[in-house]
């Protein structure tokens, strides 16, 4: 077999580690990688466009020209049990990206099951023992793997060309654009040449809003019903398998929302003035008092004053809904 594959090839298909259970509890393991998916999505919604003005028609068209293009898929699969724990769609693949994905695997997804209309029951919350990624920048950078490690999470890098690193994440990609991607107008192909005189780009109308709908409705109702052959899986199904070993061993705890905030949240350095601090308003966020960020020693003028606050904020799940849950988490104080 190294004579006629080569020697990559025989140790992935040959060599130690093909045939591991790396995981025995849900959450004590978890891989993340990320796909650009052969799909063309764009800006523009039917019945929405006719309804603009010149000058609105002529920023959606800008930015039209930017959405409409392939989107990278974030996704992050438990290794006991198969489950998908986190998907993310992205345009490029960068650090705040890897970010959200994680956020949203310790998070509650009874949003999105509600939202998108799903039957099955999502991934609960839960901590992450491990995070195993490839070298990817937008997976493996000081920002990733340093909240990882404020969670208390273990960042391990795949080696390269060792494909039995991550093979369930892996295969989950191609599952995914062979019985959905594929489906949706706007599909590019696998190959060079594989759908000839199509324009992928002219039938690209799908909504991005709509394109995370198809994809959370799969990640929760289909693929965690479909039977598994994987390592250890035996032909039985992801939500079973979560649902057996959450009942016999259960799962990692949650982590809590002080922690996740601090190294999950966005951040923001503010100085306080005679009215209070200003942070995040673009989000919704607006004017916060001292008698919120203070206590009453820290309330005396006189003693001391305030010269730097570092505010913490849970990003909120939709733009048009946002909450501050901020709190000082850095205070330096100076004698008068």
């Amino acid at each position: 077999m190294v004579a006629t594959k080569g020697e990559n090839y025989t140790r992935n298909k040959r060599g130690r580690g093909s045939t591991d259970i790396r995981a025995l509890l849900v959450g004590e393991m978890a891989y993340i990688d990320e796909c650009k998916l052969s799909l063309i999505t764009t800006a523009k919604e039917q019945g929405f466009w006719e309804r603009l003005s010149d000058g609105d028609r002529k920023a959606l068209k800008k930015i039209d020209e930017f959405v409409q293009q392939r989107l990278h898929l974030l996704l992050m699969i438990d290794v006991a049990s198969r489950m998908p724990l986190a998907w993310v769609l992205s345009d490029k693949p960068k650090a705040e990206a890897t970010l959200a994905l994680v956020r949203m695997a310790t998070r509650d997804k009874t949003r999105e099951k509600i939202k998108y209309g799903c039957q099955g029951d999502p991934a609960p919350a839960m901590g992450i023992g491990s995070i195993m990624s490839d070298n990817g920048s937008g997976l493996r950078n000081k920002v990733v793997i340093g909240a990882a490690l404020g969670l208390g999470s273990r960042y391990v890098v795949g080696r390269t060309h060792a494909s039995t690193d991550r093979t369930n994440v892996e295969r989950s990609f191609g599952t995914l654009e062979s019985q959905v991607i594929k489906l949706i107008h706007g599909y590019t192909g696998r190959r060079p040449g594989e759908l000839p005189s199509y324009d992928a780009t002219a039938n690209g109308v799908l909504v991005t809003e709509e394109l995370y709908g198809i994809l959370t409705r799969y990640f929760i109702d289909e693929y965690p019903s479909r039977r598994h052959m994987g390592i250890g899986m035996d032909g039985r199904r992801p939500a079973e398998v979560a649902k057996e070993l959450n009942e016999t061993r259960g799962l990692l705890r949650p982590i809590k929302e002080d922690t996740r905030r601090i190294h999950l949240g966005w951040k923001q350095s503010v100085t306080p003035t005679d009215e209070g601090v200003r942070t995040f308003p673009a989000s919704g966020t607006t004017r916060m008092s001292f008698s919120a960020l203070l206590t009453a020693t820290q309330k005396q003028r006189s003693r001391c004053s305030l010269t730097l606050r570092t505010l913490h904020m849970s990003p909120p799940l939709s733009p048009m809904k946002s909450k501050c849950f901020g709190f000082v988490s850095k205070l330096q104080r100076s004698q008068i």
